[in-house]
């Protein structure tokens, strides 16, 4: 008796598949919930329905539920799964995974039935799980043997951070510091992108260049120094409120560096594996929202929402789209080669990005803009039907799986 009370809760009631591992739940409710957030938002935009959340304006409900809610547990599966393979860290499973699971369908569930609530129970339950997070995770990275992971711990906290900031600014009235919310949010996954993005990004490259007879990337410490400092200079510009110069500065430099980063990483050899490629191609739209933001602050003749979708629409759906099928492929025993259906959607999120940038650039054109957004969403929709049944049943038996992408 005594043996069955201390049994861990993970191996007494949650068995299934799903719990194995943090990218099972949060890829499958991603994959799930990309669809149904488009679909309301065209719903909405169009007339068919009323206000999707009547507390919230239609681009502030679907700013915050792409950030906190989408890339949010797209970033939850991929950070903690990340851990638990790189950092020599237990991962996350059993009651404990499907406590945060939870967790995330309760701020959805708050965040769209805020009317009925207290706003104050709306931005605990829709703020608490990246804080959840960061709290489980801090003694294991704590004892880990490279402390550079504790980084997680920024990025948990800067999201859960930008969520508070958004309520806040709900609850104010105050539209700038909601905004300055969404873009804490984003700037926390653009730290994501920016260290362990890129640096899986260079892994996998590697992997493939000695096939090939070619060197492989060598790290570079003033370049990957510098990178991560400019990032830091350009997110405190906007977050310290600069004033345009500095800004301005701030994204030349961020270009400039990261634009050196990129260059050294073979693009050109990896045209033949797509899984691989679309990393690179989605590290490219980081740099263009640099470029973009520095435009912006030069000029001020361009709109701030084009850097922000090149950034999010671009670099955060194409990397995370590679790493959904990247890490279902890798952690479920099969081959990683991207199925030609994907490699299509791929092709998709790309060009759905350059319409909505153009939808942008031309003043806002409404068919351009619906079409972008179908266009994005779908290959989220593909990619459950292609992959949902690998997030909940039992992977494939161990066996070598080559390095190719």
């Amino acid at each position: 008796y005594q043996n069955t009370m201390n049994q861990p809760l993970t191996t007494k009631h949650f068995t299934s598949p799903i719990w194995q591992s943090p990218f099972r739940p949060f890829y499958l409710m991603g994959a799930i919930y990309c669809p149904l957030l488009v679909l309301l938002w065209l719903a909405s935009h169009a007339g068919i329905i009323g206000a999707v959340s009547p507390n919230y304006s239609l681009s502030l409900w679907h700013g915050h539920e792409m950030v906190f809610g989408f890339f949010g547990a797209i970033v939850a599966g991929f950070t903690l799964t990340f851990l638990g393979s790189w950092a020599q860290t237990e991962e996350i499973s059993g009651g404990r995974l499907a406590l945060i699971s939870a967790l995330w369908l309760l701020g959805r569930l708050a965040f769209y039935f805020s009317t009925l609530l207290p706003e104050m129970l709306v931005m605990l339950l829709d703020s608490s799980l990246y804080f959840v997070i960061a709290l489980m995770v801090t003694p294991r990275l704590w004892a880990a043997p490279n402390r550079i992971y504790l980084i997680a711990l920024i990025i948990f906290c800067g999201i859960g951070f930008g969520n508070l900031l958004f309520h806040l600014g709900i609850m104010q009235g105050n539209l700038e510091l909601a905004a300055l919310g969404l873009r804490t949010g984003i700037y926390a996954i653009m730290i994501k992108f920016v260290v362990a993005g890129a640096f899986l990004t260079v892994v996998f490259t590697n992997n493939i260049l000695p096939d090939q007879g070619v060197q492989e990337i060598t790290f570079n410490p003033w370049i990957e120094g510098f990178a991560v400092l400019s990032l830091a200079f350009y997110i405190l510009s906007d977050l310290l409120s600069m004033n345009s110069t500095w800004c301005f500065v701030a994204a030349v430099l961020a270009c400039v560096v990261h634009s050196i980063r990129f260059a050294r990483w073979h693009t050109w050899r990896v045209k033949a594996y797509p899984i691989i490629l679309i990393m690179h191609l989605a590290y490219l739209w980081l740099i263009l929202s640099f470029a973009l933001r520095a435009i912006h602050d030069f000029s001020g003749t361009i709109s701030t929402q084009l850097w922000l979708h090149a950034f999010t629409a671009g670099a955060m759906g194409l990397m995370g789209i590679s790493f959904m099928t990247r890490v279902v492929l890798r952690h479920t025993g099969r081959q990683l080669r991207a199925n030609p259906i994907i490699v299509v959607c791929y092709t998709s999120i790309f060009i759905a990005a350059v319409m909505r940038l153009c939808a942008y650039l031309f003043g806002f054109n409404n068919p351009l803009m619906i079409s972008s957004a179908v266009l994005w969403t779908i290959p989220f929709a593909v990619y459950f039907v292609l992959y949902g049944h690998m997030l909940w049943q039992p992977s494939l038996p161990k066996r070598q799986i080559p390095k190719q992408g």
